[in-house]
């Protein structure tokens, strides 16, 4: 596996060679890479009989097509929960028409814990009976080993799983024979994900080997049984944006990245990572909702990307469940429509270079400097990179770029994404192309023509720190 990103070094003031290497790698980036996660929760009516996902959400669409949303996944914890009321009929009409003005393929969850294989067959084949053209595929439940967490199922394990998987799959699949299916939504887990795809790549119905992560841990110091949410003490912020932009999480990456491959390859499964965010919990609040979270989500996608995911899917929304904030969402719910968040923003930033086929990058340097290189060719006509500063505070330096590309270039411009004096610790004033995401889902950002080489073959380009830019070149 050829990774497009190499964090690499340069002293203060050297050029910075990052050369774009004329060989593909296998890893073409997904139409629906871009993705979100809600709580199966989200989808119920208020008691006004209002629906968050519905047709009539236009503001909700327009932030989904800005931000080039293209999955959205419906499950989470409420998906198991039978305090939730399982969505009804009405519940799914809304979600779907939703679906298909926004342009997403959905990802839907089925109850597993106490789950109903013939409810679960029923709500399955109304789906494909009427929306089959929006539906990605089906999940059973949510993050199953940890349901041993529960006193009632104490001695939950993978043999348990595999029989209440298989018993709702089968019913499912009897009602509805085009049923495919995704799983099996653990926290890093290699074990399971091995024996799942073991078990069920071979009955023609699995789409998806599916995984969670959440690189920072928790958010909070005393998480636990019986500790209320308003006695949980965060863990320290500073740090914690330290950790979120450091080489460390690349490392986390690449553990849970050789357990879904190494379990995908035999079969040669595609895996997604259909909850994530940077630490479970909500989030931390001025670390999750700060800048640094743009730069991270940005990196991020960027990084699965390169390393052959089909996607990631950010989990989100105005709350998590119950009464715990959502602090790591991507957007929440405005006067005027839905507020990006600087996570957001790295989406968004993701969108205006993350298309075709990934193209492997080297940075040739050799002293340290937290600096990571994108690039993709998008048809044959369009070179994109992707250039992340993710140096910050008082030493951090602008670093001098020089990119050399193995095309001949037509023409070059820029997007930059920044925040105010490149603090991290923002959680307002982030512009992208010098301009903001307004909340009513419209974005108006510039791109900046920028000179290529004398040869023809590449461009000049200064990265001020905590800050990224994207450069679209057209080629000869």
């Amino acid at each position: 596996m050829v990774l497009a990103c190499f964090s690499m070094a340069a002293f203060a003031g050297n050029l910075v060679e990052v050369s774009v290497n004329p060989a593909k790698s296998e890893a073409a980036i997904s139409q629906t890479f871009i993705g979100v996660s809600y709580e199966t929760e989200t989808m119920l009516s208020n008691e006004k009989v209002v629906r968050y996902f519905s047709p009539d959400n236009k503001a909700l669409i327009a932030q989904f097509l800005v931000l080039g949303i293209k999955s959205l996944r419906i499950g989470g914890n409420t998906v198991d929960d039978n305090k939730i009321a399982i969505p009804s009929e009405d519940d799914i009409d809304a979600l779907f028409t939703f679906a298909k003005a926004a342009g997403v393929k959905v990802i839907y969850s089925l109850r597993l814990k106490n789950g109903s294989p013939k409810a679960a067959a029923t709500i399955a084949k109304y789906i494909l009976d009427h929306y089959a053209e929006s539906l990605d595929c089906f999940a059973i439940g949510n993050e199953p080993a940890d349901f041993i967490k529960d006193p009632s199922f104490a001695n939950y394990n993978y043999d348990t799983y595999r029989a209440d998987w298989k018993r709702i799959m089968e019913a499912v699949v009897a009602a509805a024979p085009a049923a495919r299916f995704c799983g099996p939504d653990t926290n890093p887990n290699p074990k399971w994900s091995k024996d799942f795809v073991a078990d069920f790549a071979d009955t023609g119905h699995l789409a998806l080997l599916t995984g969670h992560l959440y690189a920072g841990g928790c958010s909070y110091q005393n998480p636990g049984h019986g500790v209320a949410y308003k006695d949980l003490i965060p863990i320290n912020q500073a740090a914690a944006r330290g950790r979120m932009l450091s080489l460390q999480w690349d490392e986390i990456y690449e553990d849970d990245r050789m357990g879904l491959t190494e379990a995908t390859a035999p079969k040669r499964l595609p895996f997604r990572l259909t909850e994530c965010n940077s630490f479970w919990y909500g989030g931390l609040k001025g670390t999750s909702d700060s800048y640094a979270s743009a730069l991270w989500g940005l990196d991020y996608l960027h990084w699965w990307a390169a390393n052959g995911a089909a996607g990631i899917n950010f989990h989100t929304g105005d709350v998590v469940h119950g009464p715990i904030p959502c602090q790591y969402a991507v957007f929440v719910t405005s006067e005027k429509g839905y507020h990006a968040r600087p996570l957001g923003y790295g989406l968004k930033t993701f969108d205006l270079g993350g298309h075709g086929v990934v193209m492997p990058v080297t940075i040739n340097k050799s002293n340290k400097l937290n600096l990571s290189a994108y690039a993709s060719k998008d048809g044959d006509k369009t070179l994109n990179v992707t250039l992340i500063n993710k140096e910050f505070g008082a030493d951090a330096a602008e670093v001098e770029i020089h990119v050399a590309s193995p095309f001949a270039l037509a023409s070059a411009k820029m997007v930059l994404l920044s925040a105010p004096n490149g603090d991290i610790s923002a959680t307002s004033g982030v512009t992208l192309g010098g301009a903001p995401i307004d909340d009513d889902g419209t974005w108006k950002g510039t791109w900046t023509p920028l000179p290529t080489a004398a040869d023809g073959k590449g461009f000049n380009i200064k990265v001020s720190p905590a800050s990224a830019a994207v450069i679209r070149a057209q080629l000869r």
